[in-house]
């Protein structure tokens, strides 16, 4: 009988978690640093004004941290903490002379701006703020030939390279390896964790479908024909499934097990769904040699609107073993 594994799939979005991380620190240490330098500027410097922002942005910076270490989602902190680092920073390059060194803190924000917004984001802020600068070096120089704005200039774009090569390998890298764990790469199908993201992420006011396929007799398949076949016997059931159905909604969940999800359909259209899907399987067949070998599937259909999927899976799990009992090849709706 089917077993329904525990998963955490927040485990599968690395971004979230890496962005989380990222956050926390940041947060951590602006909060130290836009306070000692606060309150340098505003007992030493004698520069009240942006020794000001500076413990203000301290205190910002904290709420920020508070805020992120008590969820597991971003929503507006990412944005916020960047948007304002950005006028911070643009606001002490406009008021400082050059020699302040503050434009060295504007290196840092285009590997702020991929790691926490993406690349897409990444692309833009980089560009306004590069400009951005530029214009404020300009109007203290009024020349484009001096060496701050030349070196700014060149320093700033390898930064920029640099960091946008990082972020299009990494989300590369990461769709990869998302699309390994959510598939399985024998017969291309989403597996039994993607089942449980897919789940997760319905809408549980509707109805929601169930249908828990098994092929009749598969081990007499593998026995007869040996395992390569099999395999072939599964890749074949998967497409049937995909046709008949679509491909976000079908599951492999086990050896020779299936499932389609189906939001939004009563009982009645799910197991008319059921019997049009063991219908098209039962007409097809997989070529062995001379011989056409035609396998059968038994469905156990469940709908719900409020019930876990383990409960959903539990229910079509009964059903199907009814349908086992009654002689294989049809569908059971209790």
């Amino acid at each position: 009988m089917l077993k329904m594994a525990v998963m955490d799939t927040f485990d599968l979005d690395y971004t979230l978690r890496l962005r989380l991380k990222v956050i926390r620190g940041m947060t951590s240490v602006t909060l130290l640093l836009a306070l000692g330098l606060g309150l340098l500027n505003i007992f030493i410097g004698q520069h009240f004004i942006y020794g000001g922002m500076q413990c203000l942005y301290a205190f910002f910076s904290l709420g920020l941290y508070l805020n992120a270490s008590k969820t597991d989602s971003l929503h507006w902190s990412k944005q916020l903490y960047v948007y304002s680092l950005v006028g911070l920073i643009a606001s002490g390059a406009h008021m400082a002379p050059l020699v302040s060194y503050l434009l060295m803190w504007a290196l840092a924000l285009p590997i702020v701006f991929y790691l926490l917004l993406g690349k897409r984001f990444g692309i833009v802020l980089s560009g306004f703020y590069f400009v951005a600068q530029i214009t404020i070096i300009y109007f203290k120089t009024e020349t484009f030939y001096t060496s701050p704005l030349l070196n700014f200039a060149f320093s700033y774009l390898l930064v920029w390279g640099i960091s946008h090569t990082y972020e299009t390998s990494r989300a590369n890298s990461e769709k990869a390896l998302r699309t390994l764990a959510l598939k399985d790469p024998l017969t291309g199908a989403f597996n039994r964790l993607s089942l449980t993201k897919t789940y997760s992420q319905l809408n549980k006011s509707q109805p929601v479908s169930l249908a828990l396929l098994d092929i009749d007799y598969f081990k007499n398949v593998n026995d007869s024909y040996g395992h390569p076949f099999g395999d072939e016997v599964l890749k074949k059931i998967a497409q049937g499934l995909t046709s008949a159905t679509n491909r976000n909604s079908v599951f492999r969940i086990g050896g020779e097990e299936f499932c389609i999800l189906m939001e939004n359909v009563t009982p009645e259209l799910a197991v008319i769904k059921a019997e049009e899907i063991r219908s098209k399987v039962a007409a097809e067949y997989v070529t062995h040699g001379k011989d056409n070998i035609h396998v059968t599937v038994s469905i156990g259909v469940s709908t719900s609107t409020d019930s876990s999927l383990s409960e959903l899976l539990k229910a079509a799990d009964v059903n199907l073993y009814l349908a086992k009992e009654k002689g294989r090849n049809c569908v059971v709706y209790k």
